[in-house]
């Protein structure tokens, strides 16, 4: 499994952390820095095209995590957990999250990353997870709600989930960083 991430220059002491976690548990992390394309939401919206040309361009399954997040625990049952599925992503109840993204390597993967790039360009202030939700849909993909316990969220995983530990971590930067490069 290809574990990547993006990271503006705002973001890169996340990245290098989010780096070290992952090699904590024998696992390298791809990085791609990124400029700032002067909002946290147009930043976000080049997630669904990382996705795709890393989709494009790598063999087996392939996990995107946000620059802020931490790997705490071993994600030796990742590929498991998502057997037969195209795509499994972090959820907030009915609501996908696109912090942890988890991408099989296959034809409706494929397309499904397309579509949310495609999205992506077409409206970049609308929240990248929104338009991934939409490409779910859209595509008909296989798709699976990760366990909290993989897109475990600073404050709001906590508070609903206070028995879950946390595999991987998410700070929840933004709330600092969106007052940093805009909205």
């Amino acid at each position: 499994m290809l574990i990547f991430t993006a990271y503006t220059p705002a973001y890169r002491e996340y990245a290098e952390a989010l780096d070290v976690s992952c090699q904590l548990w024998g696992f390298a992390l791809f990085v791609i820095p990124i400029p700032e394309s002067g909002s946290w939401v147009k930043n976000c919206a080049r997630k669904g095209h990382l996705c795709d040309a890393t989709r494009g361009q790598s063999s087996g399954p392939i996990l995107w995590l946000d620059a802020d997040a931490e790997v705490r625990r071993s994600l030796d049952g990742l590929d498991a957990l998502c057997e037969g599925y195209d795509v499994a992503h972090g959820a907030r109840g009915k609501k996908v999250l696109s912090g942890t993204v988890w991408l099989a390597d296959t034809p409706k993967a494929s397309e499904l990353c397309e579509d949310w790039a495609a999205r992506c360009t077409a409206e970049p202030q609308v929240w990248d997870q929104r338009h991934l939700a939409d490409a779910i849909e859209a595509t008909g993909v296989k798709a699976l709600a990760l366990p909290p316990a993989y897109c475990y969220i600073d404050t709001i995983s906590a508070r609903e989930h206070p028995d879950v530990e946390p595999i991987i971590y998410h700070k929840q930067a933004s709330r600092v960083m969106k007052a940093k490069v805009g909205r």
